[in-house]
């Protein structure tokens, strides 16, 4: 690993002539023409704007036009901050694409970064407009001679000086900016990838990490020009349009484990990523994806958000891959299961590591699940309990039981006529989770009610924000009865006994009924789902 100590101006020229290579899936640039403009200031001060980070790799070599190779440096961290050095010179990075984004002059456009000569403090600005108050720093940072740049200023009448001495001292503090130094660290091919993603981690504990399939996709992108762009981040966009937010370590985690029947990237043949385009493995996995996908949909979980886990969407993706045919069912129960039980804490990979060897040692999809199950240490049948033990947190299957039930049960929503429980947002209407006895009722009521049995699952259903807000903070028996809940059977619908007449201190007793209906519910769903075929 060695360390170097250049200029601004040299990175810059660097970038210019080709000697750094950016990964296809990193090259849009995101930093605002606010953030250029602090990073100018930054830099003109000398105050640190740290480190950049490069992976001198075999796997950097990439074909030009002329079919000529050049060995190039992955910029694995600071490709923002190196953009925005090519903005205020004014110098096109090489691995800029205009198709891919902003035309490069209109980039310049938009991030014109200037200073105010009429003013003695030195201040950038983004605003292009006041005249010839408002002088581009790439200007300045291209002149070789900064008195006669002065002079033809004060000429031009708007200097806060006459003196060319001290507009050109004034000047210099934007040049400074070419002398800057910003260290280098680089890291060479002896290094595992492993290790190549550890040092970047402890090197940028602040900044947002890298992961291993963020440098892996650099190297797909190195070895298969166009790929990363044309088939793995256009099929992970449709995806995204369909409500299934899949990071990209997730979608190419299901690819290996599809591919090469393996999900630690370290352990992969590099053989497995040439020629990518005629690897069946990719078609056959998004193919995969897509049928997980619908098959969540087809049960109401319209978006990965719903589905809590994306390590389970993986798992469900590996089964589906080797057995497509026959329903959704066993492997959204299995999926249940297993997250419930917390299969995926902990070393995910170890655990998607048994999920691939128990579907390809399983010679049909009955004994794939089978082996599946095996898997999985915790009981096979929810408890009263944890419906009741458990509050309404985000991440919670007790919670996502509670709408799915209402789903299967087709269930109407309390107060907008014609709506069912789904999760797609439609008009004014939004699903939401609600209090059955309210969380105010409750406070003001019951005194000394522990906050757990307040949010409790066992207290939740799930209706429209219009028929929350109607029913605020009243009593069950007044909005049920206003709302002609109980006689209209809506309250069966998602398994719940009657509040009507439940006594102030008989709450306790009503949410343990509750709990053992929503878990007498929850798994005769799950033996309806395993029992499909």
């Amino acid at each position: 690993m060695e360390h170097r100590l250049p200029t601004a101006e040299s990175i810059v020229k660097e970038a210019q002539d080709g000697e750094y290579a950016v990964p296809e899936f990193q090259r849009r640039f995101v930093w605002t023409p606010s953030q250029v403009r602090d990073f100018a200031d930054s830099l003109s001060r000398d105050f640190p704007v740290g480190s950049l980070l490069t992976w001198k790799s075999d796997t950097a070599i990439q074909r030009g036009d002329s079919n000529e190779t050049q060995r190039k440096s992955w910029l694995i961290d600071g490709q923002q901050r190196t953009t925005a050095l090519c903005t205020l010179f004014g110098r096109r990075p090489e691995w800029w694409d205009d198709k891919q984004g902003r035309v490069w002059d209109e980039h310049l456009a938009a991030y014109d970064i200037r200073i105010d000569i009429s003013r003695a403090e030195l201040e950038f600005v983004t605003r292009r407009t006041g005249g010839n108050r408002f002088i581009r720093v790439r200007d300045v940072l291209r002149e070789e001679n900064l008195y006669r740049l002065a002079e033809n200023l004060i000429e031009g009448g708007n200097s806060f000086t006459d003196d060319v001495g001290i507009l050109a001292k004034h000047l210099e503090q934007v040049a400074q900016i070419k002398l800057s130094l910003i260290p280098i660290i680089e890291i060479d091919d002896n290094i595992e990838l492993t290790e190549v993603t550890e040092i970047f981690k402890r090197l940028n504990s602040t900044g947002t990490p890298v992961q291993q399939a963020d440098i892996y996709l650099g190297v797909v992108a190195a070895l298969n020009p166009g790929w990363v762009n044309q088939q793995f981040l256009k099929f992970m966009y449709s995806l995204d349009r369909d409500g299934f937010d899949i990071d990209p370590a997730f979608l190419f985690r299901s690819f290996t484990a599809i591919g090469a029947r393996k999900v630690r990237f370290k352990d992969i043949d590099r053989k497995f990523w040439h020629d990518i385009d005629d690897n069946r493995a990719w078609d056959q996995t998004k193919r995969a994806m897509q049928s997980v996908c619908q098959g969540l949909r087809e049960y109401g979980i319209v978006n990965a958000d719903l589905a809590l886990s994306l390590n389970a969407i993986v798992a469900a993706t590996t089964y589906r891959a080797k057995f497509p045919q026959g329903s959704f069912g066993p492997i959204l129960s299995w999926m249940l299961r297993a997250i419930r039980d917390g299969f995926f804490q902990g070393p995910t990979e170890t655990k998607l590591e048994r999920v691939i060897a128990a579907v390809e040692g399983a010679s049909n999809a009955n004994l794939a699940i089978d082996n599946l199950d095996a898997l999985l240490i915790g009981p096979e049948e929810f408890t009263a309990e944890e419906f009741r033990e458990t509050t309404t947190g985000r991440n919670s299957v007790h919670r996502l039981m509670v709408y799915l039930l209402a789903h299967k049960n087709d269930a109407e929503d309390w107060d907008t006529d014609g709506y069912r429980i789904r999760a797609e947002a439609t008009g004014d209407y939004r699903p939401e989770w609600h209090h059955i006895f309210p969380r105010k009722w409750l406070t003001e009521n019951i005194e000394e009610i522990d906050r757990k049995d307040i949010d409790t699952v066992a207290n939740m259903a799930v209706i429209s924000g219009r028929a929350n807000r109607k029913i605020a903070a009243r009593a069950p028996r007044e909005y049920i009865a206003d709302l002609k809940l109980d006689s209209r059977g809506i309250l069966a619908q998602q398994a719940i006994p009657d509040p009507s007449f439940v006594a102030h201190d008989q709450y306790l007793e009503w949410l343990d009924s509750r709990a053992e209906r929503l878990a007498a519910e929850a798994n005769r769903y799950l033996a309806e789902l395993r029992k499909q075929t």
